[in-house]
């Protein structure tokens, strides 16, 4: 799916691990403006430090499923047909937006060392506790 987003194919895929890290659900109520798909991107890359509202204004980058059956990905697929026919302003958008967005090494190496960083700053919530061996 990383490569079918920087090349502009919208994914549909089962909202699961990796695929729902990096795959933004389709927002209805998002402007269909390419401004706006850009600044999501921009505003996700960034994660939490970022600024979210932007994040989630954006139009999305793809479908999810959560329920693993047919009725539940024939319906992405019936909604994302739908969007592509009538509403192709907003599909060009949604292509914006996930070709916009940083899905490289570098970019989630610098995410994983922030979370390491901030694991170190909150000490552990337990204590390890010794067994203590007696010698008789």
């Amino acid at each position: 799916q990383l490569y079918a987003m920087r090349y502009g194919t919208l994914p549909i895929a089962h909202a699961t691990g990796g695929l729902n890290d990096t795959i933004t659900r389709h927002n209805p109520f998002a402007l269909d403006d390419p401004e706006v798909a850009v600044a999501a991107a921009i505003a996700s890359d960034e994660g939490p430090d970022g600024n979210r509202e932007m994040a989630d204004l954006g139009p999305g980058t793809g479908w999810l499923f959560d329920s693993m059956d047919t009725w539940s990905f024939m319906y992405c697929v019936s909604n994302a047909c739908k969007l592509f026919r009538e509403n192709p302003k907003m599909w060009r958008a949604m292509q914006i937006q996930a070709m916009s967005q940083d899905l490289s090494w570098y970019h989630a190496a610098l995410k994983w060392e922030k979370i390491f960083e901030w694991s170190k700053i909150d000490p552990p919530h337990c204590e390890i506790q010794q067994e203590h061996h007696h010698h008789y």
